[in-house]
């Protein structure tokens, strides 16, 4: 059979392709964002429908992803398609849905057809029973992480329409955010027999429990067992490995707080409790919580929730007090000496941050756009056109959790002003800009408040990634999948 690229593959992302060929159902692509594991999925689909194996592709997306797929079918797919998006509210996204289904099933149609829908309207009966009378061929789950808990109704609604489908492509850079454990719900739905479907079963297996805690994981067992099982349909690509990408550097920036915000920092540590100037005080009862309010004080400001009694019904309100400007300043000292010849990728974890940052760059003068969670697919590819082709445009700002399916490599530098704890939601930010496209050496630089939490919450980002580095990146069961020479 003959296939013509409408883009001519990397070696790498051709290698994939033939080995997603050649597995009877399944295979999960573990590409580092921007690798472009897109594009490999779509040539799947496209020679499945010349070997008229495949007509019906059903994409389970992020909300925020949906625009880019329509983007990168234009670009990949060699043929005629009927792209689909399911937009809007839900009773829109049912009506977009029955148009995309309205044709018989049994009538091969002389196109592709491609719908593409986020996963929480899978969560919907309708959704679920169209999509069923409809009959999928293909699936492609991407950001595949986001069903790791096999538990998470997201997770039973991919698996329920995986069944429908004969082959099944699962797209992320990050497969363990969190834990070996993450694994689990990836693989029931790529190919169960794998690991089974009890996830208690799987658990014992690879992890051993506390002694004290049981709930809690004390030590793990057998994961070069299970890195052994995982690529027998898995194929990974690191970025390293791609001699076209430029160098990535990443350095950490101290931030010195004053005495004032130390002593406020200090009290939350060992008290649990912050007092402030104007006799307001900050309370944090639980561990988690006390992790979140020390690094709200090491980035400048401390948060607080009050109840009050209104109509009858309990009133939440969110009030916050600034400590310190001491990580704003080193902020805005690093935007001042690269702005000018260089576009900058900003992440925050806190709104209050991102409003701040915004004032500080409005009142330089400094062109730029925010995307903050819950921003709508449209405004974000605005700002991201924006932000690529406008030359006053020299800032994007980004909550660190919003930040997927987006190429931004008119930046080069990235400035985390506050860090997630989440492994996957760090490396999905940074790759917006490191990716296929840059041309530069990119520069990723981390704001640390010293003597803070801000160090231990990077060294746990450290210490997620090794879990991937020994089960995900082990070379020699990595090359199970790869070409032999």
């Amino acid at each position: 059979m003959k296939y013509k690229f409408k883009r001519k593959p990397r070696t790498y992302q051709l290698t994939a392709l033939q080995k997603a060929l050649e597995l009877d159902n399944a295979i999960a692509l573990w590409f580092d964002p921007g690798l472009g594991k897109t594009k490999v999925a779509i040539d799947f689909c496209a020679i499945k429908y010349v070997k008229e194996e495949a007509r019906n592709v059903l994409v389970v997306c992020p909300l925020s992803a949906i625009g880019v797929w329509e983007e990168e079918l234009e670009l990949d797919y060699p043929f005629k398609v009927l792209v689909s998006p399911i937009v809007g509210d839900m009773k829109d996204r049912i009506e977009l849905l029955k148009l995309a289904t309205i044709s018989s099933p049994a009538v091969f149609l002389p196109i592709q057809s491609f719908i593409i829908i986020n996963y929480d309207s899978l969560r919907n009966d309708k959704v679920s029973r169209m999509i069923k009378k409809w009959k999928p061929d293909i699936l492609i789950v991407d950001e595949m992480h986001y069903c790791k808990n096999a538990q998470a109704q997201r997770s039973k609604s991919v698996y329920y329409i995986r069944k429908l489908c004969r082959w099944v492509i699962g797209l992320t850079g990050t497969p363990i955010p969190k834990n070996p454990l993450d694994i689990f719900g990836q693989y029931k739905i790529l190919d169960s027999s794998i690991f089974g479907t009890v996830f208690k079963d799987f658990k014992n297996e690879y992890a051993i429990p506390h002694p004290i805690f049981p709930s809690k994981i004390k030590d793990w067992k057998n994961l070069k067992q299970m890195a052994k099982k995982i690529h027998t349909i898995a194929y990974r690509i690191r970025d390293e490995e791609c001699k076209s990408l430029p160098p990535l550097i990443i350095r950490d920036i101290p931030v010195y707080l004053s005495k004032k915000t130390q002593k406020v920092y200090t009290q939350m540590s060992e008290q649990m409790i912050a007092e402030l100037d104007n006799l307001e005080v900050v309370t944090a009862k639980i561990a988690m919580t006390k992790v979140g309010k020390l690094q709200q004080i090491a980035g400048g400001f401390i948060q607080r929730i009050d109840k009050s009694m209104v109509d009858g019904k309990v009133k939440k309100q969110r009030v916050t007090f600034p400590v310190g400007s001491e990580k704003l300043d080193v902020f805005m000292d690093l935007v001042d000496r690269y702005v000018d010849n260089h576009k900058i990728l900003v992440g925050c974890q806190y709104l209050w941050e991102i409003k701040q940052i915004e004032l500080r760059l409005e009142k330089r003068g400094v062109g730029h756009v925010t995307i903050r969670g819950g921003v709508d697919g449209d405004a974000r590819t605005a700002m991201k056109i924006k932000f690529q082709s406008d030359p006053a445009c020299r800032v994007i700002v980004f909550q660190v959790a919003a930040a997927t399916a987006m190429t931004l490599t008119a930046g080069d530098i990235g400035i985390l002003y506050s860090c997630t704890r989440k492994w996957d939601h760090y490396w999905q930010w940074l790759k917006r800009i490191h990716r296929e496209g840059q041309t530069k050496p990119v520069y990723i630089l981390r704001l640390i408040s010293k003597g803070t939490v801000d160090r231990d919450i990077v060294d746990g980002l450290a210490e997620k990634r090794k879990f991937t580095d020994f089960v995900v990146d082990r070379s020699q069961y990595r090359n199970m999948l790869k070409p032999k020479f």
